[in-house]
């Protein structure tokens, strides 16, 4: 998998829908809520046994490891592929990732910047691995998604509008 050449495409993409290409363009807060609601959603499909397809397991944890790269490429940290030893059951593997995830963010807000990044690569390694065991191709499934949000409009001042509209 090329994960550098994905961040490319993924920074590219925010930099284009405005969802943040810099440190001070995002709330890193946001990224990591963001990416677990993406395990929450990941694991919702395979509890469902929607593995493949809109709102799959497969496009779910796509959908993470997007959120991940873009993370990592704001703050130009290097992403290292390596194999991982990852649980065989799906509940132990969904509450690894949101574990990996909230380490990720705890190493951030204490401004550590390598364990921050080692906790973004451990998660990517984590995907593939996910991958491997439930045999689809991620850097594929990664590539359709960010496809389709290429066609995608997100207006976030007008989401917490109509959020917040008072009657």
């Amino acid at each position: 998998m090329n994960i550098e050449n994905l961040a490319n495409i993924t920074i590219k993409q925010a930099e284009e829908k405005g969802w943040g290409a810099h440190p001070e363009e995002i709330i890193v807060s946001e990224k990591i809520a963001l990416i677990h609601s993406e395990i929450s959603e990941a694991y919702d499909a395979y509890q469902n046994n929607n593995m493949n397809g809109k709102d799959g397991f497969f496009e779910e944890l796509s959908d993470v490891l997007i959120r991940t790269v873009h993370l990592a490429k704001i703050f130009n940290l290097t992403m290292e592929v390596a194999d991982v030893t990852f649980p065989s059951d799906i509940s132990a593997q969904i509450a690894a990732l949101h574990k990996i995830t909230s380490d990720a963010f705890e190493n951030y807000r204490h401004k550590k910047e390598d364990e921050f990044a080692k906790c973004l690569s451990h998660l990517i390694n984590a995907l593939i691995k996910c991958s491997k065991i439930y045999e689809f191709n991620l850097e594929k499934e990664a590539l359709k998604k960010i496809g389709c949000n290429d066609s995608r409009t997100w207006d976030k001042n007008k989401l917490n509008e109509q959020l917040f509209k008072t009657k």
